[in-house]
């Protein structure tokens, strides 16, 4: 894992195309009702981080009867409001930082983690806001497939990190995490 370059002005805002798929938020509800009952986390609380404009928000709502969403831009905050989402103003850049006075179960990271400059910070702050056994999903992109296929196409300005699984397994082990397994998801 290196930071390959700095942080565009609008890293902490999700920008998110692939949630506009029908395909994708079918994959979507089935994963996350897979997740749900194998953690039985129903009547859990549950945050995803970097909520965007609730495409996946909308679908977690259904599913867990808490969901929130931590979101830094304005603009996207409100779309979820007018959505009825639970959204939360923020960004993570202490580890320290409490996002709400109860923890939650589980969090979810979908297509983020690569855009966040304090990684470290970012992933600790995370882990600080669980409960003693929270879970959670994080996905970026497959830096094993680009090298492997030589997508050199794949690096783009807004990505300050791509991860192998060794590297995202050592990442998130040295903020705190257990990792519990890695997959390879959605054509790679």
């Amino acid at each position: 894992m290196s930071q390959i370059n700095n942080p565009v002005s609008y890293y902490k805002s999700v920008i998110r195309a692939v949630g506009f798929s029908p395909s994708m938020l079918k994959y979507r509800e089935v994963q996350f009702k897979k997740f749900c009952k194998k953690y039985d986390l129903k009547n859990k609380k549950v945050l995803e981080i970097g909520s965007g404009t609730g495409d996946y928000l909308s679908i977690l709502s259904k599913i867990f009867s808490n969901s929130y969403g931590l979101e830094s831009s304005k603009k996207n905050i409100n779309i979820c409001k007018k959505k009825g989402l639970k959204v939360i103003k923020g960004f993570l850049t202490k580890q320290n930082k409490i996002i709400t006075k109860n923890k939650f179960d589980a969090f979810f990271i979908f297509s983020y983690l690569e855009h966040i400059p304090n990684i470290n910070t970012f992933l600790k702050a995370i882990y600080n806001n669980l409960v003693d056994d929270g879970v959670g999903i994080v996905e970026v992109p497959n830096f094993d497939m680009i090298l492997k296929k030589k997508l050199y196409s794949e690096f783009i300005i807004d990505h300050l990190f791509y991860f192998t699984k060794k590297t995202l397994k050592k990442t998130l082990k040295k903020n705190g995490f257990k990792v519990l397994k890695i997959d390879n998801i959605w054509s790679d």
